[in-house]
């Protein structure tokens, strides 16, 4: 019955793991009612994590859960243990040190407690401080009056302490000197924390976040001092005055400075490495160091809550050379400007503003807010976007009036736009039509030639950018469809022709039309030709200019006659093509596919699907360049003696041959060989066989191979046999005892079973690949017969470094299914690591 079981079930341990560590425990525990597959598995879950909401905010129930849950949790590692608790669990402090202190004798790796921050800190045990396994420490609302002892956090690498109590003024910075590799940081400061300088001395830091929001830090006293070379991104905010001193960081990629100190040149001093900034303060004049360059800066954002918020906006932008990016909004209540103050306008612009998008949100249309914006119009040369989005509370009017003056304003730039955007954040046009035209086209390129036509309707933007997109297919299922393809021709404008696919699967398409089309497509230098013609008549004749089309790269023909040349002239030269695929295809005779390809001198990609009447017998191919190479003889032919291939490419690296009507494939070395697919019906093939030697995956379908093999395949790992045929065991001995490195064996049905009467014979020696190297073994649509059981017993009895056996049945009838089972279950091992598994 276990069949039966839904289909998570049936997933292995590890991933199921995986899926109950992104659960709530509580959430975990109860999946053990589900069935006996799930009754211990949340025992071994490597996360756990704990919250007393979840729990109806009783704290006996939760305190008991989380007892409980840890005494019976069994992985051998806790990865990581997460706990919220509330102001109702009155020992709380007692529970948690119990908590942290099971999590550090299992070696835990994250560990994450939050405590309601209205209460009292709670105190962590001192056998915390000492844990060197962890790497990701968050605390809410704890004490740390204890980490004046022995601290050592080596592995430590993001630490996040949020309303944290502290021993004294050293605590912390003792704290972080244990943090060797420390790369993230928060700290966010609560009043009565024993800290008046917050001092930050981390070598590794990367991320720093700084918060101070309370109004009890309220003087000048309290502030922030940072020593960390490598950071990337700074994030301040203080909105309670003090200070903040920072060292030189030249790493410093993003910055968020939200500050009210009067003075903040140490900050902005320190920051001039900075590549996106983001500022809201209530200086401009001491704001950073008179001759301080932003030389990397290319995108801001600044508050406009300040009084004179424009003077530091003129500030920046006289220091910032290539700012590209300037966003403006108003992030707090704003505080009263000064009476009578006015706009200074940046003066030292000698080459104008480099700004390619600008952004206002929450435009209001006042007096200054209008002069600066009208300024950056008219002074950014090269501005690209303007994008205004007025104040919700703004009425249409308003609204109108501010986009009638904005409209009206001078600008640098011919190629700006004005977009305003309504309260819900919809610009006017529609963004699609906003974007360039190289990457309309692009889309374009995706969609069909008829969808892409219709497009032109949109409007003005679209009526005639079709015409540009460089890629054409026609799909042509009636004879009106001719005069689409004329029409679509005749209006192309695209200076090349990227893609030209045409598939006509109707009689009443003129030939000559189809000739007229292709001659089209030549003469806009063509890279890319696709013609599939599928009807029933007869194959389609190319126009001569197609034989001389230097420019193709790509070239896939069905149910095409290539005889408009010829074979003994330079007629035909195809010197850039690099996939050829020539499926159904007559030629005039066997030199003509000779000819063909002795003129595609790069040629990496060849196809060939031989059919009747194709006046071609043996099929030569000789290509140096030659790459990858499939071969197909269609199944209409009758059995012919006569019938083969010659292949010559010492550069070949993929091979497919399919060929059960021919009598012979005959290549020399190809010694660049990896796989190779082969499903022949030939009497001999020891010669095919024998230029295999380098491959190193093979599939194959044949049984005309008998032991011993002709030749070894040292390099051969992966190999694959079709069970069809009624001699394929002994093709599978013969294999076996030429393939010392092999590690995969699969063997598959893909074909009608013919293989009734067969059986498997054990070989008088051990093949070497079973005792050195096969680790792997998969047999797909398995019978259970005895003479596959008898392998399977054999395979699993003598292969040494075996891991794993992948048994795929025919059938889904579970009785038999286990019958096939019993059978192996039980049967010897070489390999005591071996894992079967049925399906």
């Amino acid at each position: 019955m276990d069949d039966y079981r839904d289909r998570i079930s049936r997933l292995p341990d590890d991933f199921l793991l995986q899926i109950l560590s992104r659960l709530p425990t509580k959430d975990v525990v109860a999946m053990s009612l589900l069935s006996k597959r799930w009754r211990f598995l949340w025992t071994l879950v490597p996360k756990l994590n704990f919250d007393v909401r979840l729990h109806d905010n009783t704290c006996p129930k939760f305190t008991k859960f989380v007892d409980r849950s840890l005494l019976l949790h069994k992985a051998p590692t806790l990865e990581s243990l997460r706990v919220k608790i509330g102001s109702i669990c009155h020992n709380a402090d007692v529970d948690v040190s119990v908590w942290v202190r099971i999590a550090v004798d299992r070696g835990v790796r994250e560990l994450d407690i939050s405590y309601c921050p209205a209460e009292e800190p709670i105190r962590l045990p001192k056998c915390l401080f000492p844990c060197a396994t962890l790497v990701v420490l968050k605390l809410e609302n704890m004490s740390l009056v204890d980490a004046s002892s022995y601290v050592c956090f080596k592995s430590l690498k993001t630490l996040h302490l949020l309303d944290v109590k502290y021993f004294d003024e050293q605590s912390l910075p003792h704290l972080l000197s244990s943090c060797y590799v420390l790369e993230d940081l928060v700290v966010q400061r609560c009043p009565g924390d024993n800290v008046k300088i917050v001092s930050v001395n981390a070598a590794c830091l990367k991320t720093l976040t700084l918060h101070k929001s309370s109004q009890a830090f309220e003087g000048d006293d309290d502030g922030f001092l940072i020593a960390a070379p490598k950071l990337k991104r700074l994030d301040i905010e203080d909105y309670w005055g003090g200070f903040c001193y920072i060292e030189n960081m030249p790493e410093v990629v993003e910055a968020n400075v939200d500050v009210i100190y009067k003075t903040t040149e140490r900050i902005l001093g320190s920051l001039t490495s900075v590549k996106r900034l983001a500022l809201c303060l209530m200086t401009s004049d001491a704001a950073y160091p008179t001759g301080t360059v932003f030389s990397q800066l290319v995108h801001l954002e600044l508050c406009t809550c300040a009084p004179r918020w424009w003077d530091l906006l003129t500030r920046v932008i006289e220091d910032s050379p290539k700012l590209r990016v300037l966003k403006l909004r108003q992030k707090h209540i704003r505080r009263t400007s000064s009476p009578g103050a006015s706009w200074k306008q940046p003066v030292s612009l000698p080459k104008g503003l480099s700004l390619e998008t600008f952004k206002w949100e929450l435009y209001e249309g006042t007096q200054k807010q209008k002069e600066v914006a009208k300024f950056i119009l008219k002074h950014g040369i090269r501005l690209k976007k303007v994008i205004v989005s007025p104040k919700p509370s703004s009425s249409l009017l308003e609204k109108h009036e501010m986009l009638k003056e904005l409209s009206s304003a001078p600008r640098g730039s011919s190629t700006c736009k004005l977009l305003v955007k309504t309260a819900k954040n919809i610009p006017k046009m529609d963004r699609i039509s906003e974007l360039p035209d190289a990457l309309l086209l692009q889309i374009l390129s995706l969609v069909k030639t008829k969808e892409r036509v219709a497009t032109s309707l949109l409007s003005k933007r679209w009526e005639t950018l079709w015409t540009l997109v460089p890629k054409l297919d026609f799909h042509l299922e009636r004879g009106s469809d001719s005069e689409f393809v004329n029409r679509s021709l005749l209006l192309h404008r695209a200076p090349v022709l990227e893609s030209f696919s045409l598939k006509v699967d109707t009689f009443q398409v003129s030939p000559l039309d189809i000739g007229l089309w292709i001659r089209t497509a030549v003469s806009h230098g063509v890279r890319e030709l696709k013609l599939d013609y599928t009807t029933n008549e007869d194959p389609i004749r190319l126009p001569r200019s197609f034989y001389t089309c230097q420019a193709l790269l790509v070239l896939k023909l069905k149910n095409a006659n290539l005889v408009g040349f010829s074979s003994n002239s330079s007629s035909v030269c195809f010197q850039s093509l690099k996939i050829l695929h020539l499926l159904l295809v007559t030629y005039s005779d066997e030199k003509s596919l000779e000819t063909i390809l002795s003129s595609c001198s790069s040629l990496k990609d060849l196809v060939i699907e031989c059919c009747p009447n194709d006046n071609v017998f043996i099929f030569t191919i000789n290509v140096p360049s030659l790459q990858s190479l499939s071969l197909n003889r269609s199944a209409k032919y009758y059995r012919n003696n006569c019938l083969g291939f010659v292949i010559n490419a010492p550069s070949l690296k993929y091979l497919n041959i399919r060929d059960y009507r021919g009598s012979f494939c005959l290549a020399e070395d190809m010694p660049e060989l990896v796989e190779a697919n082969v499903e022949v019906g030939y009497d001999k093939l020891d010669e095919l066989m024998g230029s295999l030697t380098s491959v190193k995956r093979l599939s194959i379908c044949s049984t005309k191979l008998n032991a011993p093999c002709p030749t070894t395949f040292q390099q051969l790992v992966h190999l694959e046999i079709c069970t069809c045929k009624p001699e394929w065991w002994n093709l599978l001995v013969c294999l076996l005892t030429a393939t010392p490195k092999l590690r995969v064996l699969k063997l598959k049905r893909t074909h009608k079973d013919c293989s009734k009467g067969g059986c498997w014979n054990e070989p008088g020696f051990v093949p070497d690949c079973l005792l050195t190297s096969l680790e792997y073994f998969e047999w797909r649509r398995y019978k259970g017969t005895k003479g596959q059981s008898d392998l399977v017993t054999y395979i699993l009895r003598n292969a040494c470094h075996l891991k794993m056996v992948k048994i795929l049945t025919e059938t889904d009838d579970p009785e038999e299914q286990l019958e096939m089972i019993k059978k192996l279950a039980f049967s010897p091992r070489a390999s005591i690591t071996c894992q079967v598994d049925f399906d």
